[in-house]
């Protein structure tokens, strides 16, 4: 499955859980706990497209992680998901996470670069 969702996660450094193809990983940013954003269609509701990711915290040591984790957003888009990573603090995370993070939020210092 592709779509824009999948493709700005990935570019973001997110890899794709091996059990769940809906569902994507960041980690390397604390040692307690990892990002994962649920990409799955929500058939609750139909007006909300896979465009759109649910954001949940896992503890690192979580022996189920999907039981284990915590939504701590739902629904969110592009501009949602950069808002909550940037609330974070752009410090905590990789440099390739950084860059794309500051490209797609200003996307004059993309083509400066």
């Amino acid at each position: 499955m592709t779509h824009a969702m999948h493709d700005f996660l990935i570019s973001l450094g997110c890899r794709q859980h091996r059990s769940s193809p809906t569902d994507y990983i960041l980690d390397e940013i604390d040692c307690e706990f990892y990002l994962r954003f649920d990409c799955a269609d929500d058939t609750d509701r139909p007006d909300v497209s896979v465009k759109t990711c649910d954001i949940h915290i896992v503890p690192l040591r979580a022996d189920d992680w999907k039981a284990e984790s915590i939504r701590l957003v739902a629904d969110c888009n592009r501009q949602k998901v950069l808002r909550f990573l940037f609330a974070l603090g752009a410090d905590r995370f990789k440099s390739q996470t950084r860059q794309v993070m500051y490209e797609v939020s200003n996307p004059l210092r993309k083509s400066a670069s």
